[in-house]
């Protein structure tokens, strides 16, 4: 069986392929147009340098309020580390039982954030499970706070 001869590159009978340069208007797409970006992003707001983009639609940054509203919870509780190693060492000594005065922060619960702008209003809440999440939406909150209060600065 006899496949057919390979093309060699060096051969000046072979055609060669051109690349060819950008031309906009023949029948190539043009360059992507270029968006503001977004400098902060929390939940389902976007904020750029002029507007907060909402599921809903964009409102003015220089008329927007944001208010945040932390519903969140601190409570502790016993691990459960704490609590198998106090069930092995009770056996063994009542030393064991210390194991249950080891306690961890449990961060539980939500933040509402609400964007009113132009007579429009959006709310969002926003589940939080630990403590740090908790400290990046407030300051996520507050730079969008910031933020709004540059730009009417500004206008």
């Amino acid at each position: 069986m006899s496949y057919p001869p390979n093309p060699n590159w060096q051969d000046p009978h072979w055609p060669q392929a051109q690349a060819v340069p950008y031309q906009p208007g023949f029948g190539q797409p043009g360059p992507p147009p270029v968006a503001s970006p977004f400098l902060v992003q929390l939940g389902d707001l976007r904020v750029t340098h002029t507007e907060i983009v909402t599921p809903s639609g964009s409102m003015s940054l220089t008329e927007a309020d944001v208010w945040v509203v932390d519903q969140t919870i601190a409570t502790q509780k016993t691990p459960t580390w704490a609590v198998v190693m106090a069930v092995i060492t009770a056996w063994f000594a009542l030393l064991g039982l210390l194991f249950l005065l080891a306690k961890e922060p449990v961060v539980q619960g939500y933040v509402i954030v609400t964007v009113e702008s132009g007579g429009r209003r959006h709310v969002m809440h926003v589940p939080i499970a630990n403590a740090a999440q908790r400290a990046d939406v407030m300051q996520r909150a507050a730079y969008i706070q910031q933020l709004a209060t540059y730009a009417r600065q500004q206008h």
